[in-house]
């Protein structure tokens, strides 16, 4: 829901006065209502306990299959359809460079930010692994496919980064250390990045140094030099000017003929 009603009106004054704009008060935050108990923490996934079957597309009209990381793993309608396990078409590009790995349980995450589509008060609304979130949904994969299509597709891969994306879950720090550990166990750090989204709610400094020390030397030797490779380069072309050398040759290839 946006501030402008989606009646094609141009606005043309301002809010509170203006009929293209919504009222105030339909703008205002809603407090979440209480979550019934058979909704809470998962239950009616977990009761039910019906066994996942491969790929996973966000459905509301069926029983939520029962999803665990570090098998399972959530990801966005962009790199699912990059991956090649969901059909679709991207407005504008061909594919999403960022793989993102979003870990996935069917408690959920146990926070309840308010502005977050996995927050713990939508449990009543729909089951985890169905949110959707920063407006799409995120279907389920089987973390061993993901790695099998990203490593078969070696160096020719479309994603330029990996990123694991925790969650305030009590298993959250063991079952990163476990996704980690399964994507490098097939696919090369140097080739494709990877990032971790922590979760400081959880998370030690124990736990950050176990996630450093997954990633080989090599790669952690190069991602820290680059600072001081970029100041390096900066401070080189300081002292040759180049600045202004650049920039009159752009005004020369700019100026008519």
């Amino acid at each position: 829901m946006g501030c402008i009603k989606p009646s094609g009106e141009t606005p043309t004054g301002m809010p509170g006065s203006d009929a293209a704009f919504n009222a105030f008060a339909a703008m205002q935050p809603r407090a979440p209502s209480a979550t019934p108990v058979e909704a809470r923490n998962g239950r009616r996934v977990k009761e039910a306990g019906v066994p996942p079957q491969g790929v996973y597309l966000p459905n509301n009209n069926v029983l939520t299959p029962q999803m665990r990381s570090p098998e399972y793993v959530q990801m966005s309608n962009a790199a699912a359809i990059t991956l090649g396990i969901m059909p679709g078409r991207m407005h504008r590009c061909g594919c999403t460079r960022c793989l993102n790995l979003l870990l996935t349980y069917p408690e959920g995450c146990r926070a309840n930010c308010a502005y977050c589509g996995l927050a713990r008060h939508r449990e009543a609304e729909r089951d985890y692994a169905d949110r959707n979130f920063i407006r799409v949904d995120w279907p389920a994969v089987p973390m061993q496919q993901v790695v099998d299509i990203v490593a078969r597709d070696g160096g020719n891969s479309p994603f330029h980064r990996m990123c694991i994306s925790m969650i305030t879950h009590p298993n959250s720090d063991a079952d990163t250390v476990a996704v980690l550990r399964t994507w490098t166990a097939s696919i090369d750090p140097s080739v494709i990045p990877i990032s971790i989204l922590s979760n400081p709610t959880t998370m030690e400094r124990e736990d950050v140094r176990r996630l450093r020390h997954l990633v080989p030397r090599p790669v952690r030797r190069v991602v820290h030099r680059i600072p001081a490779a970029i100041e390096l380069v900066a401070r080189v072309a300081r002292e040759a000017e180049l600045g202004p050398r650049v920039r009159g040759l752009l005004s020369k290839e700019g100026s008519p003929a």
